[in-house]
């Protein structure tokens, strides 16, 4: 009896793995925990990255849609032009890939994703573009990464704590905006270490001295 009881448990645990891994569409879980946004100028559609996948929001919808089958946990995630995205995470379960997606690129709106570099080694949690370079924080380091050819070689810089975002001003490519976990932060030498200095709320992020070279922090946060 207690061999019955036995083989039937692990019968049943054995066909909720096979669903989970073949079948996710059955048990769908929406999205969960949004980590990034962004517009893709194709059809001014909304995406959505996020824990358990990319959805797409079209114009004028209520409901978010799931973008191709694939549930990878999309962590970093910017749009760089039509149809052209840039992320990092980790991987849906059923791909034979390492925990660390590094940077990976995608041509056709998010349906299908291509490993471009750092695989297996970084886990983008913000990722921004500007021209050729591509600005990413990784949380597994604390460092800020900075490519000159679109992702393809890197160079790090550390800031004085770790970020929850970063971004790239629209005015020049060397100046960083950042959002630590106490401050927020400016740097005008694309991410180069120096030292601190408190300011006033009123002045951010205007009034860093230009040529500086290191990471000011211009409030507290919170």
């Amino acid at each position: 009896m207690t061999l019955v009881v036995v083989a039937g448990v692990v019968g049943i645990l054995a066909a909720a793995r096979l669903l989970d891994e073949d079948d996710l569409s059955v048990t769908d879980p929406g999205p969960v925990h949004v980590h990034a946004l962004g517009l893709n100028p194709t059809e001014r559609s909304l995406f959505i990255a996020t824990h358990t996948g990319l959805y797409r929001l079209e114009p004028d919808a209520q409901r978010a849609e799931r973008v191709g089958d694939r549930y990878q946990d999309t962590m970093g995630f910017t749009v760089v032009g039509r149809d052209h995205f840039l992320g990092s995470g980790h991987p849906d379960r059923r791909d034979d890939l390492p925990p660390l997606l590094g940077l990976i690129g995608s041509r056709d709106a998010g349906e299908t994703w291509t490993p471009i570099s750092l695989l297996g080694k970084v886990d983008f949690h913000a990722l921004r573009v500007r021209g050729r370079r591509v600005v990413g924080y990784d949380a597994t380091s604390g460092r800020v990464m900075i490519s000159e050819d679109g992702g393809l070689s890197w160079s790090s810089r550390r800031p004085p704590e770790p970020l929850l975002d970063v971004v790239v001003t629209p005015t020049s490519a060397d100046v960083l905006l950042a959002a630590g976990e106490s401050r927020l932060f400016v740097s005008r030498d694309g991410g180069g270490r120096g030292r601190s200095v408190s300011k006033a709320l009123a002045s951010w992020p205007g009034r860093a001295a230009t040529g500086s070279t290191s990471w000011t922090a211009m409030a507290a946060s919170g």
